[in-house]
């Protein structure tokens, strides 16, 4: 029977896991691996869902989805949000460059970040010539904006980012290993402006001839996946709100814009942090010295480390442990704003509402495919086994950035159903000279072999735009799949393509290359 898994993800009656209409396995032989497989149904409906939750939620005022493209700037990808009416946040120049070119309403365009200051001016020229909102970070930008406009003869779009107090998110943030409560974490973080800095900039703002202050912006990133988090972010940031309205007399902001931070389903994000890692080393080093003591230090390392001994039971079902839904999110963002606005003297009727997800827009889109090279095992000095594939964690960064922890399937072998004796623990690893576990103490069915396709999910945000070329590799290129049809939507790399941007001096010139075969 066909298990259905998502709206693009399913897996068929012969255990083979398939992109909307097309065998993933299929896929990897035909563009090759590694590569990144992207749904085209699936980031429609995450576009659609994404407005129909908060828009439903929020009839004060218009709701504006603005997907992150730094989560993933493929431009087809880019073209589809447009089609789907959604704006954009954006960094960079480079950014700024793919949004227009994607067709993105200039007005529903959000510059942010602290990339405008010491820079070419040439992206707050772009920003003021189409109308974009620039976001500001730092007190210092508003002369800048304020010059440009009047040399231009424009208007410039602003709006503010806050860094609010937060008192009620004491839990730790999934950003850190360290247990440093998500309220500290938000005042280390460099973003925003501080707020003895916006209270007096704020007058300056509103009596320019030359800048409009459109509205207020936040943006926290996922630090947690749970619904009290962004109850007291609202909560923290209808506080700042109120502050503002009392020291500039009067005003209220025509736009709130949330941010990001909302998380896919499948949400792989720190499930590899371990909290109690002192103890665990404390543990292991004081095993392996006792164990010497009796010639048992072999077996005491298996007893505390083999792991066929360590549960893994998220991994391997893309069905287990999901995050609040996107519905369940916008409840709580939309009813905590309302009250608390209400509470801290600012009326929400009129106030467009802004979201800027990354990972929540993209990640379930994507699946990341690799070959299996080969499998190893020792028995000596502790039991191990390693599924080596011609993948790396470069092209898949959050492993290590973010301590992620994928779900992985094999494309062409179920593992549901399987005895114990049937299934292989081994570490999930790469092909770079980097420690590349990406995925430790996995399952895999014990006939595990050469040319079998590994998928590893929800890998459509911020794999493809971190990934890097270490030890010189090529990356991997982008298939997009619409039902039954499939095409690349970024070419893999090359060798050439890595070394496109050297240039070796002349008198070096002297020195014979080899040549080098496809």
């Amino acid at each position: 029977m066909k298990k259905q898994i998502d709206n693009c993800l399913s897996i068929s009656e012969d255990g083979r896991l398939h992109v909307e209409g097309l065998a993933a396995s299929d896929l990897a032989e035909k563009f090759g691996t590694p590569l990144y497989v992207i749904s085209e149904s699936q980031l429609r409906s995450n576009a659609r869902n994404f407005h129909r939750a908060f828009s439903e939620r929020w009839p004060e005022g218009d709701t504006h989805i603005l997907p992150a493209i730094k989560a993933n700037y493929t431009l087809a990808l880019r073209y589809i949000l447009t089609e789907e009416g959604c704006g954009c946040d954006l960094f960079s120049e480079g950014e700024m460059w793919a949004a227009l070119k994607g067709g993105t309403d200039p007005s529903k365009m959000s510059l942010n970040g602290n990339s405008k200051v010491g820079f070419d001016n040439q992206i707050v020229e772009t920003a003021i010539a189409h109308g974009v909102r620039i976001t500001m970070d730092d007190a210092s930008e508003f002369p800048l904006i304020e010059g440009i406009a009047r040399k231009m003869g424009k208007k410039a779009y602003v709006r503010i980012r806050l860094r609010p107090e937060y008192p009620a998110l004491s839990k730790p943030s999934d950003f850190l290993v360290e247990t440093i409560p998500t309220e500290l974490v938000t005042q280390i973080y460099k973003s925003g402006m501080p707020t003895e800095d916006v209270l007096v900039l704020g007058k300056q703002v509103l009596a320019s001839e030359h800048v409009k202050l459109t509205g207020i912006h936040i943006h926290q990133g996922r630090h947690s996946r749970d619904l009290a988090f962004w109850k007291g972010t609202m909560e923290g940031f209808a506080v700042a709100l109120g502050e503002l309205k009392k020291a500039w007399d009067g005003w209220e902001p025509q736009e709130i814009d949330l941010g990001g931070g909302f998380p896919p389903p499948r949400d792989p994000t720190a499930r590899d942090v371990d909290r109690s890692a002192w103890l665990t080393t404390g543990i292991l080093s004081a095993g392996m010295k006792l164990g010497g003591l009796f010639n048992a230090r072999n077996k005491v390392a298996n007893g505390l480390m083999n792991p066929s001994k360590v549960a893994d039971p998220v991994g391997t079902n893309p069905m287990a442990d999901l995050a609040p839904s996107i519905d369940e999110y916008a409840q709580v963002v939309t009813e905590t704003l309302r009250k608390e606005l209400i509470k801290n003297g600012l009326s929400p009727q009129g106030k467009t509402l802004q979201i800027e997800p990354g990972r929540g827009m993209y990640a379930d889109t994507g699946i990341h495919l690799a070959k299996v090279t080969f499998v190893k095992s020792q028995q000596h000095p502790i039991k191990y086994s390693w599924v080596n594939t011609n993948t790396t964690d470069s092209f898949l960064n959050d492993s290590v950035v973010e301590h992620s922890r994928f779900r992985y399937l094999l494309a062409n072998k179920p593992i549901d159903g399987l005895n114990k004796d049937e299934i292989l623990t081994a570490d999930l690893v790469g092909c770079s000279c980097n420690g590349d576990r990406m995925v430790g103490n996995a399952k895999f069915p014990a006939n595990v072999q050469q040319g079998d396709v590994v998928a590893f999910l929800d890998t459509g945000a911020y794999q493809d735009s971190s990934a890097s070329n270490f030890n010189a590799m090529p990356r991997p290129g982008t298939v997009l799949v619409n039902n039954t049809e499939a095409e690349f939507i970024k070419r893999h790399e090359t060798s050439e393509d890595v070394f496109r941007r050297d240039s070796v001096p002349e008198r070096f010139t002297q020195i014979p290359a080899k040549t080098v075969n496809a």
